[in-house]
């Protein structure tokens, strides 16, 4: 019989049992897979890209489907409140055509920060060599 530790089961990928052998956890499986949710890694700009898109998606919501001024207002005010650029939702809301597609909205989104990089770089006077290529 093997025994496993919950320390120990990160560390595992793959379990392979034959029929001579008995495996016996220590712990739920649901409640180590909610550790290793718990556990893993979202970067800031990850979680600020998120809170993004959520923000305009419920703004197509209310704007577009419900026409509902009163909720598009909190809303935008939701978006001033986080110091979010509205130049950045208006990207998403008008240059990206489908804003429950998660992938188009990320290079939408991506599309939209190089070029506020790009932007802010030719400001500054610290454009590299070959960024103008």
């Amino acid at each position: 019989m093997f025994v496993l530790y919950p320390s120990e089961l990160c560390m595992i990928r793959a379990i392979v049992q034959d029929s001579s052998d008995q495996l016996c956890l220590l712990a739920p499986m649901p409640l180590l897979s909610n550790l290793w949710t718990r556990l893993s890694y979202q970067s800031t700009a990850s979680r600020e890209q998120d809170k993004v898109f959520a923000l305009v998606q419920s703004l197509v919501e209310s704007q577009f489907q419900l026409a509902d001024d009163e909720l598009s207002r909190r809303i935008w005010q939701e978006i001033a409140d986080q110091n979010i650029p509205v130049e950045r939702v208006e990207n998403l809301l008008y240059c990206c055509f489908f804003q429950d597609d998660p992938v188009a909205m990320k290079e939408a989104d991506e599309d939209y920060l190089r070029r506020v990089n790009v932007q802010r770089a030719i400001e500054t006077h610290q454009i590299g060599v070959f960024e103008h290529c």
